[in-house]
């Protein structure tokens, strides 16, 4: 297929009106245009990525937190007992010490500690999944697209 040709040989006037060069500004403002919009939206998506990031951090540490809570309390308590019993003195055990921690709303709250944690992990493995789609991407449009073709000026370039 052949392309298409524009060819303007002796032209004398006062004023003259190059369409070609009209289309090919729209043209290229077009694309212009495409480009800025697509690297928007890509620079968007990196944006949600990190705040779904964050908010995984956020959670898994949350999570971590009330679990290191509970493993510790756990621990106190089971100190405090064997530290009675070594002493023989009169130890009054309770079953408030349980290494699941105290129940909450039905749960045991190391359950949802981990819930919590695993919650914390997913997020921030869709959120690093996401901007690494998104970094590709934008490599893409630079490498594979280049950049845009410049505007020509209303004005014929001076020699």
């Amino acid at each position: 297929m052949r392309e298409a040709e524009f060819r303007s040989e002796n032209q004398y006037a006062e004023q003259l009106n190059m369409v070609a060069k009209d289309q090919y500004n729209q043209f290229v403002k077009h694309v212009h245009e495409r480009r800025e919009s697509f690297l928007r939206e890509i620079a968007g998506a990196r944006t949600r990525a990190r705040w779904i990031i964050t908010a995984g951090m956020v959670t898994f540490l949350v999570g971590l937190g009330i679990g290191i809570g509970v493993f510790r309390q756990y621990m106190v308590d089971f100190i405090d007992e064997w530290e009675c019993l070594a002493g023989g003195g009169n130890c009054s055990f309770d079953d408030s010490s349980s290494p699941f921690g105290p129940i909450v709303s039905g749960m045991p709250l190391i359950l949802i500690a981990m819930a919590l944690t695993a919650g914390g992990l997913i997020c921030m493995l869709v959120g690093f999944v996401l901007h690494i789609v998104a970094a590709s991407r934008r490599r893409y449009v630079e490498s594979s697209l280049g950049q845009p073709p410049a505007i020509l000026p209303p004005w014929p370039p001076r020699a």
